[in-house]
Parts: structure tokens; C-alpha cells; sequence
């Protein structure tokens, strides 16, 4: 399993409480569980990168965008040749 299903399926791991969103509470717990050794002001400044409205929580949404990354060179000449040949289709 891969994709944005495997994604989904750790963020729900991650979250606890259920409420959909994932506290610092949860976090550190996560991280710690991987036992990367971060200092408590480490994990803040990593959370705080995933928490980009400053909520004070990560949703899905903002754990998406955290842990996706950007597409490579082969992946974006896919994307425009693709957008290519839908524009050669309509003209």
C-alpha cells in the first residue's frame, strides 16, 4: 500500500484522540517512538513547520503537504507532456 492511503493511514496512527488533528503531544510521541533523540525545541520547530496556520495542531490537510514531496525532473516532463498532448487534442 502507498500513496496518500499510506499517508491517511499513519495520520490516524498518529492521532490519539481521534479529533482529526494531530497536538504536539502526539507528535512527540510519534517521533519519540522512532527515537531520533530531538530535544523538545527541536520537535516544536518541526511541528511548528507542519502547522502552517498556527493552529496549534496539524490537520490532514497541513500532514499532506508536510510529508509530500516535491516532483522530480521525470515526474514534471510527464505532467507538462501529458498537458501537452490535452492541448494538441483540443486544437
Amino acid at each position: 500500500i502507498t500513496g496518500i492511503f499510506s499517508i491517511g493511514r499513519k495520520f490516524k496512527i498518529i492521532d490519539d484522540s481521534n479529533n482529526g488533528l494531530i497536538e504536539f503531544s502526539e507528535f512527540k510521541k510519534c517521533i519519540g517512538e522512532h527515537a531520533l533523540g530531538w530535544s523538545d525545541s527541536q520537535l516544536k520547530i518541526i511541528f511548528d513547520k507542519f502547522d502552517t496556520d498556527k493552529s496549534g495542531a496539524i490537520s490532514f490537510d497541513e500532514f499532506l503537504k508536510g510529508v509530500r514531496t516535491g516532483m522530480n525532473d521525470r515526474r514534471r516532463q510527464l505532467v507538462l507532456n501529458a498537458f501537452e498532448v490535452n492541448i494538441f487534442l483540443f486544437f
